[in-house]
């Protein structure tokens, strides 16, 4: 996550490249998978059907798994202005083109969200909370370096205080 303020706009962006690596690797594999047992592997004449089922659900499995991690890792770029008193938060990545408009008067408070990952570590994203109860995501995805010093630069510029977590997994 990567924030910079010049003058008085600040742009925040998060791009999860490692994510999409590991979803992309799982297409591959889930791809091969799915292609060798139906005739691309030079043996795929000698599996039985079953086998040949088995091996292409395996590959399934994987091109799913793989494009459900692509999907639920969008790239997002927030614009804070704070002399025109807008944000704009853009959200892209599969089947997902969104982009979220609100007043910075309507901010009451800047969020780090935090949870726990699967294996017992601290992940956090950064949220903004609104004054009507809102909670808007800055970043979707979950992360475990970044986005404490993001929050604590953004509350300073916005200055607005850090909250206690809005939103649970």
């Amino acid at each position: 996550m990567r924030l910079t303020n010049v003058g008085r706009t600040i742009t925040l962006e998060h791009t999860p490249g490692l994510h999409w690596l590991v979803g992309g690797i799982f297409v591959v594999a889930g791809l091969i998978g799915l292609a060798a047992p139906l005739g691309m592997a030079a043996d795929a004449g000698t599996l039985q059907a079953w086998e040949r089922l088995l091996a292409a659900s395996m590959g399934i499995v994987a091109l799913v798994v793989g494009v459900w991690v692509c999907w639920r890792s969008p790239r997002t770029h927030a614009v804070l202005d704070l002399q025109a008193g807008t944000g704009r938060i853009e959200r892209l990545g599969i089947g997902l083109r969104e982009t979220i408009e609100f007043p910075l008067e309507g901010v009451e408070a800047v969020v780090l969200d935090h949870d726990r990952d699967d294996e017992g570590g601290d992940v956090y994203r950064p949220a903004l909370r609104m004054c009507d109860g809102r909670t808007v995501l800055l970043s979707p995805v979950w992360m475990q370096h970044g986005a404490q010093d993001a929050v604590q630069a953004l509350a300073q510029a916005l200055e607005r205080p850090v909250a206690r977590p809005a939103t649970s997994r």
